[in-house]
């Protein structure tokens, strides 16, 4: 739950955050720093497990291939990311902390292409404009290389066609152009940058739609449902989000709708905007 410090909610040490399901068990981030492993069957939490930090496990991914989860302490200093095994021993694959990351770590996403763990990092060296993607072997739980990235201070990040992915540039036409960047995981080039979006957090692929989303609540002009063509990496539209700022954003494969939670503002329930592609 919401842990409180001087008066106000402490996002830093609540939870629960990030969630995942692997097949047969939903695993769970928590405030302390902690992931919370559960039977769907009995809804009882049948482990818990330390990744050694003070602040809560937010980001993750699983790669199903090889048995390995990755969670990232976002909000220590320095932030790490830990690879655990999805076998029953939960042991610790590895960990990696990124010394020079001077923004945290975000959103991880898992390569199919490559079986690799890719791993937003918004910022390197004080440096808002420079970031990069960090590329992590689940097998080890090792640093492999990290991808430069310029003018986005990337969030989240989703894998799209043609080994492609999205990252949810942070840029909202301050410090650098409100734009999203699209990178190629193979070459590690940044293949298109879409102007007209930008100051986004989290982002989602949908294959069905062959789009992108961005939940974009920095949009210049107010929060937006960013949508963009994947096979053209070109922007399709932006749709006003009203009644509060999208930090997330999800899609159904099985209908094409796609889902953006939307805080209340001023008191009041929170609600989720639900969009259907036009026929």
């Amino acid at each position: 739950g919401a842990v409180m410090k001087d008066g106000k909610i402490d996002n830093e040490t609540s939870g629960p955050d990030g969630v995942l399901f692997t097949g047969t068990e939903i695993w769970a981030g928590d405030g302390d720093s902690t992931i919370k492993v559960i039977d769907p069957a009995t809804q009882k939490t049948t482990a818990t497990i330390s990744t050694g930090g003070k602040t809560r496990l937010d980001e993750m991914a699983v790669d199903s291939k090889d048995h390995a989860f990755i969670g990232v302490n976002n909000a220590e200093d320095p932030p790490y990311a830990t690879v655990v095994s999805t076998k029953p021993d939960h042991a610790l694959i590895g960990k990696i902390v990124f010394p020079t990351a001077t923004d945290g770590a975000e959103q991880p996403a898992y390569n199919p292409d490559d079986g690799l763990f890719y791993m937003s990092i918004p910022e390197f060296d004080k440096d808002p404009k420079k970031g990069g993607v960090a590329v992590i072997d689940p097998r080890t739980g090792t640093l492999v290389k990290v991808l430069p990235v310029e003018n986005c201070h990337p969030a989240g990040l989703a894998f799209g066609p043609n080994g492609n992915f999205v990252l949810g540039c942070n840029a909202d036409g301050k410090q650098m152009p409100a734009a999203t960047s699209i990178m190629n995981a193979r070459t590690g080039a940044v293949v298109a940058v879409v102007p007209g979006i930008g100051g986004a957090d989290m982002v989602n692929y949908n294959a069905k739609n062959g789009q992108y989303y961005t939940a974009s609540r920095g949009n210049p002009g107010g929060p937006v449902l960013g949508v963009i063509d994947a096979a053209r990496n070109t922007l399709v539209q932006t749709i006003p989000i009203t009644g509060g700022a999208p930090h997330s954003v999800a899609s159904s494969e099985a209908t094409g709708h796609v889902f953006v939670p939307v805080g209340a503002v001023g008191g009041g329930d929170g609600t989720i905007h639900v969009f259907a592609p036009a026929s």
